[in-house]
């Protein structure tokens, strides 16, 4: 987990889970939490095989990120690509009524 500079998230929540509509972003239903490590690192052991499960990361100050689903095959190691998290922003303005 890198920032986009290229710096490590280290303590960035790293869930596994899955969400019926596969919507970005929504409801995940949690199976495995963890905290991304200094390097921004992360693993899941004891995923079950042939459960499609997706990945989803938040840390305050950055936008959340939620992979595609993907399935882990028994007795494998499944590297996921690297992701890098982008800082929030924000957009100010008024609403005018007529």
């Amino acid at each position: 987990m890198k920032d986009i500079l290229g710096k490590p998230v280290s303590g960035a929540t790293v869930s596994a889970g899955f969400d019926g509509t596969m919507a970005f972003m929504g409801n995940l239903n949690v199976l495995y939490q963890r905290k991304t490590d200094v390097n921004g690192s992360y693993r899941f052991d004891g995923i079950y095989p042939g459960v499609p499960v997706q990945i989803q990361v938040k840390q305050a100050g950055f936008v959340g990120v939620m992979t595609p689903a993907v399935t882990a095959i028994g007795g494998k190691v499944k590297r996921m690509p690297d992701l890098t998290l982008v800082t929030n922003a924000a957009l100010h303005g008024w609403t005018i009524k007529k």
